[in-house]
């Protein structure tokens, strides 16, 4: 029996967190983005703050609008 064909339909959505500051992050002596969480050590060798994001994009996104859907065979 052959084998039947088969497509795999792939939907790419673009989110975001945002964060807003009241300092300038070009001040910080390090600072990186991880879990959704902005992390940021305002001076060397200082411990590093934990920032949650004003606008998390778990929250904030509703999955109505792929950015892209790319259909390709699948075999």
């Amino acid at each position: 029996m052959p084998k039947k064909q088969q497509w795999m339909v792939s939907a790419n959505y673009q989110v975001a967190s945002e964060w807003v500051l009241d300092r300038d992050l070009d001040d910080a002596h390090h600072w990186y983005v991880k879990w959704d969480r902005l992390e940021v050590q305002w001076e060397e060798g200082g411990s590093f703050e934990t920032i949650y994001p004003d606008y998390p994009a778990s929250e904030n996104f509703d999955w109505k609008r792929p950015e892209d859907v790319d259909v390709e065979d699948y075999d």
